[in-house]
């Protein structure tokens, strides 16, 4: 079980990798203003169509906050931990840290 679990994450990691350096190739390479133009323009048509969505995706966005990623990697372990899946614990742990880190370094 956790051979497929290593399997299915890789693939998931490989895959969000390759689709990252694909865009970023796209982006800063090709400086392909038409790729930003056309998101920014399906954002906007988004934005302009349900106005109601802005409060929703601003509590969305407090779960990428570094409050919300300390909490939920100390908490969720620790709840995990007192339920004897110690494993499970771990895992919630490091994932959490390394994308709590991950996002600090990408957002300075």
């Amino acid at each position: 079980m956790l051979t497929l679990e290593i399997v299915v994450v890789g693939s998931v990691f490989l895959g969000a990798a390759l689709l990252f350096f694909y865009l970023t190739r796209v982006v800063f390479v090709a400086h392909s203003v038409q790729f930003d133009t056309w998101a920014f323009g399906q954002l906007d048509a988004v934005r302009a169509a349900w106005p109601s969505l802005t409060p929703v995706v601003r509590a969305l966005t407090f779960f990428a906050s570094l409050p919300w990623l300390v909490a939920a990697g100390l908490g969720i372990p620790l709840l995990l931990g007192w339920r004897k899946h110690r494993h499970e614990a771990w895992e919630v742990f490091w994932a959490v840290a390394g994308s709590s880190l991950l996002n600090q370094v990408l957002k300075t």
